[in-house]
């Protein structure tokens, strides 16, 4: 079975296993009878809140299964990848206006040197976009690229060229004119940070092993004069860490998870609120589906919430919004119908799930979070939309109301 095809298949799959209840939600079963969880299912359904899809793909030419973090925004317009579709079927750039025409602005994988499938978000930065490519490039191990918003795409760094990292999965961020990103794996590491000057100088920040942290896999967040990033593996208890990191390569871990109720696997960016950080976790955690957590600059975790009791969402990949006093995220499983659930937190723990996802019509599996634009909240969500086909829909982008 090739590649493609493989992948392809996958959304099939989870669904099937979410429709049956296999996908492990949660280690309890709801309780039809709990006034707050009856209370948590009224909250979460589209009426009231604007819940509406505003675009759903439809592969190739357009594209399939958008993977993105969180959208970017140029002039008035929504910016994002997918993960497939497109000419080649190797993903897309795309621009989608708020009120939902959508269109295709690059298609990957043209020649062999150019970017394919990316996997993250985007960076504006001046009006051009900056992204990343899981694979594709001179040594087909990934790509740093730009874009404009009319389409003109470059590639400016091949990764695997030497020791300088593979496979990229994060969005690139800003600091002090320079950007800087992470590569999810290298060549004898286990994934690294990288900063690359505006005129194309490319530099090794740092390189992770077993003991600080293996597999960063979400953006990095600044904090004054310190980066702040998290590994998705590794570190003290091999379950993942949270380290920082300075411009001139100083890194260190802040915490290490353990496994048990502080979660662990985070694969989503930090926010930063006053004095405190707030991320996620992709499992375990007192249900076994994740947490959202926060923590001081020097540590440790708190745990704010535990993902996976009854109608809850669950396994969050991405990170969190702060949008009007409330922390947004979404749950890849969970929710009152199993697809995935868009929740809000505040900073002291109290969560309410703002929409559960029915799919196929308005989506499942949302792996990112939302985006604040004008009045409204943008995201995706990997597969669903209207798009009917065998494999339960290409994905969506939406809107809703914030809280």
């Amino acid at each position: 079975m090739n590649e493609r095809r493989l992948v392809v298949l996958l959304p099939a799959v989870l669904l099937a296993l979410l429709v049956c209840g296999c996908a492990n939600r949660s280690t309890l079963p709801p309780d039809q009878n709990d006034p707050s969880q009856a209370a948590l299912r009224d909250s979460s359904g589209s009426s009231g809140n604007g819940y509406a899809v505003i675009h759903s793909f439809a592969d190739d030419p357009d594209g399939a299964y958008p993977k993105v973090e969180r959208l970017a925004t140029v002039n008035g317009k929504l910016y994002g990848t997918t993960q497939y579709g497109g000419l080649y079927n190797k993903g897309t750039v795309f621009e989608a206006q708020p009120g939902g025409t959508e269109r295709v602005i690059h298609s990957f994988g043209k020649d062999a040197a150019d970017g394919q499938q990316p996997v993250a978000g985007l960076l504006n930065v001046d009006g051009t976009l900056y992204g990343t490519t899981l694979e594709g490039g001179t040594q087909s191990l990934g790509t740093l690229f730009k874009i404009t918003s009319s389409g003109q795409e470059h590639v400016i760094h091949s990764f695997g060229s030497g020791n300088d990292g593979t496979f990229p999965k994060a969005a690139p961020v800003l600091y002090d004119n320079v950007i800087y990103g992470t590569t999810s794996s290298a060549a004898r590491a286990g994934g690294t940070v990288f900063t690359m000057t505006r005129n194309g100088h490319y530099h090794v920040l740092h390189f992770f092993g077993l003991h600080d942290g293996t597999a960063p896999v979400a953006a990095l967040v600044v904090v004054g004069k310190t980066l702040f990033g998290t590994t998705q593996s590794g570190g003290k208890h091999s379950a993942g860490t949270v380290f920082s990191i300075t411009p001139e390569g100083r890194e260190r871990v802040v915490y290490s998870f353990s496994a048990g109720a502080d979660g662990a696997a985070p694969s989503g960016s930090l926010v930063q609120v006053g004095k405190l950080l707030y991320g996620t976790t992709n499992t375990k955690g007192a249900y076994g589906v994740g947490t959202a957590f926060d923590m001081p600059l020097n540590g440790p975790v708190k745990t704010l919430h535990a993902f996976g009791h009854s109608y809850d969402a669950g396994s969050p990949v991405g990170g969190l919004s702060y949008v009007h006093g409330w922390l947004y995220g979404t749950g890849s499983v969970g929710g009152s119908y199993s697809f995935g659930a868009l929740y809000a937190i505040d900073t002291r723990g109290h969560e309410r799930l703002v929409h559960s996802f029915t799919a196929p019509d308005d989506g499942a599996r949302p792996l990112g979070t939302v985006i604040l634009y004008g009045s409204k909240l943008y995201g995706t969500t990997w597969v669903g939309g209207t798009v009917h086909t065998s494999i339960g829909g290409y994905g969506t982008v939406y809107t809703l109301n914030p809280l």
